[in-house]
Protein backbone atom coordinates (compact mmCIF):
# COMPACT_ATOMS: atom_id res chain seq x y z
CA UNK A 1 0.00 0.00 0.00
CA UNK A 2 2.73 2.47 1.03
CA UNK A 3 4.55 1.96 -2.73
CA UNK A 4 1.42 2.36 -4.12
CA UNK A 5 0.62 5.82 -2.37
CA UNK A 6 3.99 6.94 -3.15
CA UNK A 7 4.10 5.83 -7.04
CA UNK A 8 0.98 7.90 -7.25
CA UNK A 9 2.23 11.06 -5.06
CA UNK A 10 5.36 10.96 -7.75
CA UNK A 11 2.96 10.67 -10.86
CA UNK A 12 1.16 13.09 -9.64
CA UNK A 13 4.51 15.47 -9.20
CA UNK A 14 5.71 14.82 -12.35
CA UNK A 15 2.23 15.38 -13.73
CA UNK A 16 2.46 18.54 -12.34
CA UNK A 17 5.93 19.67 -13.33
CA UNK A 18 5.17 18.86 -17.08
CA UNK A 19 2.15 21.05 -17.07
CA UNK A 20 4.00 23.90 -15.37
CA UNK A 21 6.96 23.31 -18.38
CA UNK A 22 3.94 23.70 -20.58
CA UNK A 23 1.95 25.83 -19.80
CA UNK A 24 3.73 28.77 -18.56
CA UNK A 25 4.15 32.37 -19.85
CA UNK A 26 6.90 32.59 -22.92
CA UNK A 27 9.82 34.15 -20.93
CA UNK A 28 10.84 37.18 -22.69
CA UNK A 29 14.64 37.85 -23.98
CA UNK A 30 16.27 39.90 -21.81
CA UNK A 31 17.23 43.12 -23.02
CA UNK A 32 20.92 43.65 -22.55
CA UNK A 33 21.42 47.02 -20.45
CA UNK A 34 24.65 49.04 -20.72
CA UNK A 35 26.59 49.59 -18.18
CA UNK A 36 29.47 49.00 -16.31
CA UNK A 37 31.27 45.49 -17.03
CA UNK A 38 33.94 44.36 -14.38
CA UNK A 39 36.36 41.54 -15.96
CA UNK A 40 39.15 40.07 -13.54
CA UNK A 41 41.92 38.80 -14.97
CA UNK A 42 44.44 36.37 -13.17
CA UNK A 43 47.04 33.99 -14.87
CA UNK A 44 46.25 35.08 -18.39
CA UNK A 45 42.83 34.22 -18.02
CA UNK A 46 39.72 35.42 -17.42
CA UNK A 47 38.78 34.53 -13.43
CA UNK A 48 35.78 36.79 -13.30
CA UNK A 49 33.11 38.78 -15.18
CA UNK A 50 31.33 37.75 -18.09
CA UNK A 51 32.66 35.95 -20.98
CA UNK A 52 29.81 37.40 -23.25
CA UNK A 53 29.70 41.13 -22.81
CA UNK A 54 25.68 41.99 -24.64
CA UNK A 55 24.78 45.06 -25.60
CA UNK A 56 22.98 46.72 -27.82
CA UNK A 57 23.91 49.51 -30.87
CA UNK A 58 24.27 53.34 -29.33
CA UNK A 59 24.67 51.84 -25.86
CA UNK A 60 27.68 53.55 -23.72
CA UNK A 61 29.79 50.99 -22.08
CA UNK A 62 32.38 50.44 -19.78
CA UNK A 63 34.07 47.56 -19.37
CA UNK A 64 36.83 48.23 -16.01
CA UNK A 65 39.64 45.58 -16.33
CA UNK A 66 41.81 44.70 -13.64
CA UNK A 67 44.64 42.17 -14.06
CA UNK A 68 47.39 40.81 -12.18
CA UNK A 69 49.91 41.38 -14.95
CA UNK A 70 51.08 44.04 -17.25
CA UNK A 71 49.21 43.85 -20.58
CA UNK A 72 47.08 45.94 -23.03
CA UNK A 73 43.02 45.17 -23.35
CA UNK A 74 41.98 45.06 -27.41
CA UNK A 75 38.90 45.51 -28.53
CA UNK A 76 38.75 43.99 -31.71
CA UNK A 77 36.56 45.89 -34.23
CA UNK A 78 36.61 49.30 -32.53
CA UNK A 79 40.41 49.27 -32.34
CA UNK A 80 39.68 50.04 -28.80
CA UNK A 81 43.45 49.85 -26.68
CA UNK A 82 43.76 50.29 -22.51
CA UNK A 83 46.80 49.98 -20.90
CA UNK A 84 46.85 47.35 -17.91
CA UNK A 85 49.27 48.10 -14.95
CA UNK A 86 49.18 44.88 -12.57
CA UNK A 87 46.77 45.28 -9.92
CA UNK A 88 45.30 48.81 -11.20
CA UNK A 89 41.64 48.75 -12.26
CA UNK A 90 41.51 50.17 -16.29
CA UNK A 91 38.65 51.64 -17.40
CA UNK A 92 37.75 51.40 -21.26
CA UNK A 93 34.93 53.81 -21.94
CA UNK A 94 33.06 54.11 -25.70
CA UNK A 95 29.87 54.05 -27.21
CA UNK A 96 28.70 50.23 -29.39
CA UNK A 97 28.39 52.21 -32.39
CA UNK A 98 29.09 48.87 -34.88
CA UNK A 99 27.18 45.78 -34.69
CA UNK A 100 28.45 42.09 -34.40
CA UNK A 101 30.97 39.94 -32.19
CA UNK A 102 34.03 41.26 -31.76
CA UNK A 103 36.97 39.89 -29.07
CA UNK A 104 38.16 40.99 -26.64
CA UNK A 105 42.19 40.15 -25.85
CA UNK A 106 45.05 40.43 -23.69
CA UNK A 107 47.22 42.00 -26.38
CA UNK A 108 50.25 40.99 -25.15
CA UNK A 109 49.53 37.63 -24.34
CA UNK A 110 47.25 37.11 -27.62
CA UNK A 111 44.90 35.69 -25.18
CA UNK A 112 41.08 36.34 -25.87
CA UNK A 113 39.54 37.11 -22.63
CA UNK A 114 35.92 37.63 -23.30
CA UNK A 115 33.56 38.70 -26.64
CA UNK A 116 32.09 41.67 -26.84
CA UNK A 117 28.37 41.39 -28.72
CA UNK A 118 26.78 44.23 -30.11
CA UNK A 119 23.29 43.69 -31.28
CA UNK A 120 21.66 46.09 -33.21
CA UNK A 121 18.53 48.48 -32.42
Amino acid sequence: MKNRTGLLVLAGLAVVAGLFVLLRPPVEEELPRPGVFELWIADGRLASGPDVIRVRQGDVVTVQVTSDRNDELHVHGYDLHARLSADTPAPLRFTADRSGRFAIELHKAQVEVSVLEVLPR
